[in-house]
């Protein structure tokens, strides 16, 4: 099996037709200037100030359904100041659709008709910076890395937020909009005085299901949109650039009740523990390609709460970060190590096992020079005691570089990670290659080791993980990845994530896309995949531990309805028996099963959406149900409701083991009075934990940076007698008020 498998690569890699890039004009032009800012704005969203009329448009392509069609309606207009970015768009719409505006909350989207700005500042073709505004001046941000390859979860940092403002007014034919962006936000970088950047931008009009695109990207291309690489260059005539300081301190007070075991061990009694904390994060520019991030006592985003997740596999869940001081830069820090591996993960810093410790405080110093980049961090941790383990004080620190070579769209790196406390550490190394072969096709590498306090002795080759990639990463015509890699026995980066360990794996995929133009058939969009080929064997005893085969057929059609149906075949080798509940235990053995997908995707712009998806068939021995409803009805921009239910039937009688339904459940109502003032209610329900976890967050937002939150979590449990002593009907109970202030320039 696994020889066939390489056969295949093999094959592939000599008689797979490489695409080089598409012949992107704009790219060998000379650069658009853009010009300084000759008047004075308002921003009202109006787009009617006489400075505007000075500014040359750029014009928009239609991106689907029909590429390449000419959009005489939308305009975009860009300028600055001395401490401003202007933008400015024209959205209408000649046959005057319907415009679609329901989110009034910062950061959130309903489906709504949306604009978005993307300027990669310095001009590296890896990052860019992303602003986007709804009709009704709600707005979203990102940052983009990595040439929107995805090398882990922070490629695409939806996390990350700007200080920024926005406005939008309705027209009789569409809307249009004014931005306001910060030039210190921004990572220009002069190249012989002159400040090269690239620019893109898209737009909807989603009651017809249309995307209209600056400048002519390539459809084909995977995230093309969101690619710098393929933004259109421009230079800033006598733009200066501006140092970037962010002082942002917060105050955080409340209580937390919580039920523990008393001195004996026959009941539960209430301790309640009174936080007040303040903090403190600062960002200050050294200079427009270095920037320094301090932190004192760091903002832990206690108001941001995980969802609940049942785990029926062998591998460890992972988890996004979601702290403001761990979001600059992060995408810089990744390396590829196949799957949601990572040599770095930012939330082992001060979290252990769900529970908080506190960090005294840290820095992290990013820069680029020419065709490198670096960054280097260190946080020291507060010895503390947590869920009655004691924790020691740790200093966590890391280090990395990365250079750019052959391309713009390529680099090697270097990493360094050291975690330490008294009388113990652990350290991790790495290179890794990202590399942009020809074309679309890329080859992605990377090799690791680790050591630490108690395992000096074990070697070189015992400590190490290795991953490599070659692939085509587009979404039209033939495409494929082919993968190895090699995780050692004693390969444990501490502050890494391991999703799993010790083995040996190959993985090839090969598919085939196509985009049709209106008319053209049902479905604008359909993808094949012909062969998904999984294996893992272990590196300890060269033993086989799983395949994993998977084939299938998505599509979408031209109203932006999703649809998917596809076959999975798994072989599973257990050492160690796997547990999913109490009930559910699968002995040790080997495993052959299969079962299919179906599952159902409406397009977000319908204002009742019925996510489904339905997986059946056999399950280690046994045979599983498995249902997933996500509801969603966005009443109107003040009210939106949404749901989600995952449950899984599980049989596994037939191995000697039980029968249960396993659920995890998720109501969400979201309601905002205005673009300042909202809130939301989340409840959820984990029947695996037998518990219930409930969430309400008030947010009013001031402007950018400067926040109020009050917040409400109790955690429920909905069986009290499962264990003796009985437990507690309410396990704990939180309310926090925070305030943060954001000072710039």
């Amino acid at each position: 099996m696994i020889r066939k498998d390489w056969w295949l690569l093999a094959l592939l890699a000599f008689t797979t037709k490489t695409m080089a890039q598409d012949s992107l004009s704009y790219l060998n032009e000379a650069p658009v200037v853009i010009k300084a800012l000759q008047g004075e704005i308002i921003l009202d969203g109006k787009v009617d100030e006489p400075a505007w009329q000075q500014i040359s448009s750029f014009n928009y392509i239609m991106f689907r359904p029909d590429w390449g069609k000419a959009n005489p309606g939308t305009e975009l207009k860009v300028t600055f100041d001395d401490r401003f970015l202007y933008v400015a768009a024209l959205l209408r719409d000649s046959a005057a659709a319907p415009v679609i505006s329901r989110n009034l909350v910062r950061d959130g989207w309903n489906g709504d008709d949306w604009f978005t700005f993307h300027i990669d500042a310095a001009y590296n073709k890896q990052t860019a910076a992303v602003f986007s505004i709804y009709p009704s001046g709600s707005r979203y941000d990102m940052m983009v890395s990595n040439d929107a390859i995805s090398l882990g979860s922070s490629t695409f940092n939806t996390t990350y937020d700007m200080i920024w403002e926005g406005k939008t007014h309705m027209l009789a034919d569409g809307w249009s909009l004014e931005m306001k962006i910060p030039l210190s936000n921004l990572r220009f970088r002069e190249q012989d005085g002159i400040i090269y950047s690239a620019i893109s931008s898209a737009r909807t009009i989603l009651s017809r299901n249309e995307l209209y695109v600056f400048p002519a990207m390539p459809q084909e291309v995977n995230s093309s949109i969101m690619k710098p690489s393929i933004k259109r260059p421009v230079v800033f005539e006598g733009l200066k650039t501006r140092k970037q300081l962010l002082i942002t301190p917060y105050l955080l007070g409340g209580n937390d009740r919580s039920q523990q075991l008393n001195a004996d061990q026959t009941g539960y009694q209430k301790n309640t523990t009174f936080t007040r904390e303040v903090g403190l994060d600062v960002r200050y520019g050294i200079s427009s390609n270095i920037t320094l991030d301090l932190t004192l006592n760091t903002d832990f985003a206690q108001v941001e709460a995980d969802d609940q997740q049942i785990n029926l596999s062998r591998f460890s869940l992972f988890f996004p970060e979601k702290r403001r001081f761990f979001q600059e830069q992060a995408g810089l820090y990744e390396v590829g190590m196949g799957g949601t591996s990572q040599l770095f993960y930012s939330r082992n810093i001060g979290i252990f096992q769900g529970n908080l410790a506190p960090i005294i405080g840290g820095a992290r110093l990013n820069g680029q020079f020419d065709k490198w980049e670096l960054g280097a961090l260190s946080i020291q941790t507060q010895n503390t005691s947590v869920s009655g383990n004691q924790l020691p004080s740790e200093n966590f620190s890391v280090a990395r570089l990365r250079r750019k070579v052959l391309n713009n769209r390529s680099f090697i790196g270097f990493m360094g990670t050291h975690r330490s406390s008294s009388g113990s550490y652990n350290s991790a190394f790495s290179t890794d290659a990202f590399l942009n072969v020809k074309g679309e096709t890329y080859f992605v590498s990377a090799l690791a080791y680790s050591s630490d306090s108690e395992n000096q002795a074990s070697g070189f080759l015992n400590n190490v993980r290795f991953a490599s990639e070659l692939s085509r990463r587009v979404s039209d015509g033939w495409f494929y990845s082919l993968n190895y890699n090699y995780s050692a026995p004693g390969f444990n980066p501490g502050m890494g994530f391991l999703n799993r360990e010790n083995f040996h794996n190959s993985f090839v995929q090969l598919q085939k896309g196509k985009y049709n133009q209106a008319g053209e058939g049902n479905f604008q969009y359909v993808k094949w995949t012909l062969l998904t080929s999984d294996n893992y064997w272990s590196a300890n005893t060269g033993r086989f531990e799983t395949w994993y085969n998977f084939s299938g057929w998505e599509a979408t059609n031209f109203q932006g309805d999703s649809f998917d149906i596809s076959h999975v075949r798994e072989l599973q080798e257990l050492e160690q028996p796997l547990r999913f509940s109490e009930k559910l235990v699968v002995p040790a053995g080997r495993y052959f099963f299969h079962y299919g997908f179906l599952g159902f995707y409406p397009a977000a712009q319908r204002v009742f959406r019925h996510w489904a998806r339905v997986e059946a068939g056999s399950f280690y021995g046994g045979r599983r149900l498995a249902i997933t409803y996500n509801p969603g009805l966005n009443l109107n921009e003040n009210i939106n409701l949404s749901a989600t239910w995952r449950a899984n039937y599980i049989d596994l009688t037939h191995i000697g083991s039980g029968k249960e339904w396993l659920h995890v459940g998720r109501i969400k109502l979201e309601a905002a009075l205005n673009l300042h003032l909202s809130g939301s209610f989340t409840w959820q329900y984990n029947s695996n934990s037998k518990t219930f976890f409930n969430n309400a967050r008030i947010r009013y937002n001031f402007r950018d940076g400067h926040d109020l939150y009050l917040v409400y979590n109790e955690n429920f449990n909905t069986q009290i007698d499962r264990e003796i002593p009985v437990l507690p009907r309410s396990s704990q109970q939180v309310f926090l008020l925070k305030y943060v202030y954001t000072f710039f320039r």
